[in-house]
């Protein structure tokens, strides 16, 4: 089953100069420290960057982080990971808007079993991205097993 065409679709295509079925490949896959679909990304709406290629976006990290950023706050789940240990709710949120509806107890579990390694105060997403910053423990877009 193809994923649906849509403008990031096209807007892929274009920039890799690829054929139908490779744009939705990449639109229908992960990529970089995020683990951001390939539609996300090339929508600048919501991942708020415009690469020129998927390469030049899975080496820039300053990128990813600004893309992640702007894509929790374009999907209203721009929380600390401590609101979403306390909140039920917002952790539902954040599950089903990061990766989809299926599975969120899953992911959940997840995100609480990497907690217990991540640093006391992560950056927020509002925060201004700096090179040195490391991966959100949130980044587990499809480990599930």
């Amino acid at each position: 089953m193809a994923w649906p065409w849509v403008p990031a679709c096209d807007r892929i295509l274009v920039k890799h100069q690829c054929t139908r079925d490779t744009a939705q490949m990449i639109a229908a896959t992960s990529w970089g420290a995020y683990q951001m679909l390939g539609v996300n990304i090339f929508d600048p709406g919501v991942s708020g960057v415009d690469p020129d290629h998927l390469f030049a976006y899975v080496a820039d990290r300053e990128m990813q982080d600004a893309s992640f950023a702007h894509f929790l706050a374009a999907k209203g789940i721009a929380f600390t990971l401590e609101e979403l240990l306390g909140d039920a709710d917002k952790m539902r949120r954040f599950c089903e808007r990061w990766n989809g509806p299926a599975n969120t107890a899953a992911y959940a579990a997840l995100i609480r079993k990497f907690s217990a390694g991540a640093p006391a105060a992560p950056p927020t997403p509002a925060a201004e991205a700096k090179p040195s910053a490391r991966p959100s423990p949130l980044a587990f877009n499809g480990e599930q097993s």
